[in-house]
């Protein structure tokens, strides 16, 4: 997209995200999938055929992020006993420089958005930087949503990609709440 497409699109003249088209509330996972291949949203649900779940109205189930990530040759890895911010960094390290992570919140929605290092700063205490694609094209900073999450899991898309997490405590569904608690 042009400077002056990236300067309409972040007041809102085309209405979305580029990676996410048609708008689509509770598209999180689909979108940041999508962003990690460099792909729409309608691309990348009709890549892994789940049209049918990225058009419905809900979030995603564990077991549709999982399926969704092996159609992409990804294999689900060894569960973690400990996720946190140094593993996040681990993982950065081995991959590449930006992972899709999936994390609860303290209310009980889930989301999932972009990780990358980035400087220390008073935001990004951590070196980590989340960042949410579903609602702006050049992203919305997450991490203070992220950080007062639970972490769930991460996952890379680049080369044969890996998948990393703690076992699930239920089937609860992965949503956005609009990319904001």
């Amino acid at each position: 997209m042009s400077n002056f497409g990236l300067a309409l699109d972040s007041i809102g003249l085309f209405g979305s995200s580029t990676y996410n088209p048609r708008d689509f509330e509770n598209k999180c996972v689909f979108v940041t999938m999508a962003y990690l291949q460099g792909l729409t949203a309608d691309q990348f649900a009709i890549n892994v055929q789940r049209e049918g779940l990225y058009e419905a109205n809900e979030g995603c189930g564990i077991g549709d992020i999982y399926d969704m990530l092996e159609r992409q040759g990804v294999t689900k890895g060894p569960y973690l006993l400990r996720f946190n911010i140094p593993r996040i960094h681990s993982c950065l390290d081995r991959f590449t420089q930006v992972c899709g992570i999936i994390y609860s919140r303290p209310y009980g929605t889930s989301h999932c958005v972009t990780v990358r290092k980035t400087a220390r700063d008073a935001q990004h205490r951590n070196g980590l930087k989340y960042i949410c694609y579903q609602r702006e094209t050049e992203g919305r900073d997450l991490t203070w949503d992220a950080e007062a999450g639970e972490l769930e899991m991460i996952f890379s898309l680049y080369g044969r990609g890996s998948v990393h997490s703690i076992p699930p405590k239920k089937e609860d569904n992965i949503d956005s709440e609009n990319c904001a608690p």
